[in-house]
């Protein structure tokens, strides 16, 4: 979701730096784990991800459509592991590239989580204000959620959160909407703080490759 651009004018912005409001504040935990989809109503088509970030460890690692891709961001690397159908024998094949850590930077959780400080605390609504989806607006149609909102033209983004049912305390994110170059609409489906295993980011134990290819670009 996120351009060239907006990572440069954004990249300086820590993901746990997400501003707070004395309403209803959210912060990005140092170690965390989620799931969901990014929406493009021009198209109507879902890509799940299950996203995986420890700050302090910077490391991360977001898979798409069940595993088929799956990038991850150790340290000074980057790895990219996909799955494709060989031309030949149209046997599913597995690849792994690796690139230096400035393309990670561009092609992590990024893609999924855009760097969020400075948000503006706006007001309380429904979570489904909006939403381009039929899921968000039955699934949350009868929650109140906080909308922040981010602007760099021509860059907008609405970041919305809601409580807990079970604990005022802990507030947990809904939704993201993009609205350049084109409106794009994340919504999660779950999100965890926590603790990561090691192995999460281990690119030896999620390929039997035994070498990746490296690549420049």
């Amino acid at each position: 979701m996120t351009t060239l651009v907006l990572v440069f004018v954004l990249a300086i912005i820590k993901l746990s730096d997400v501003a707070n409001a004395d309403e209803e504040s959210f912060t990005w935990t140092r170690e965390f784990s989620a799931t969901g989809y990014i929406i493009k109503p021009s198209n109507g088509i879902r890509k799940p991800f299950t996203i995986y970030h420890d700050e302090e460890g910077s490391r991360s690692r977001v898979d798409y459509y069940g595993g088929e891709i799956k990038r991850i961001w150790t340290g000074s690397l980057f790895y990219k592991l996909l799955w494709t159908t060989n031309s030949s024998t149209h046997v599913p094949e597995q690849s792994c590239f690796y690139y230096g850590a400035h393309l990670g930077l561009l092609s992590s959780i990024y893609d999924v989580v855009p760097p969020m400080g400075h948000l503006k605390s706006a007001r309380t609504e429904p979570c489904d204000t909006d939403t381009t989806t039929i899921y968000a607006s039955v699934v949350f149609s009868n929650l109140s959620c906080h909308r922040y909102e981010i602007e760099y033209f021509p860059f907008k983004q609405v970041f919305w959160t809601t409580k807990d049912l079970g604990n005022e305390n802990k507030v947990t994110p809904v939704r993201i909407m993009d609205y350049w170059p084109e409106k794009e609409e994340v919504i999660f489906l779950s999100y965890t703080a926590g603790e990561l295993d090691d192995e999460v980011f281990d690119v030896g134990l999620l390929t039997d490759l035994g070498k990746c290819e490296e690549r420049s670009e």
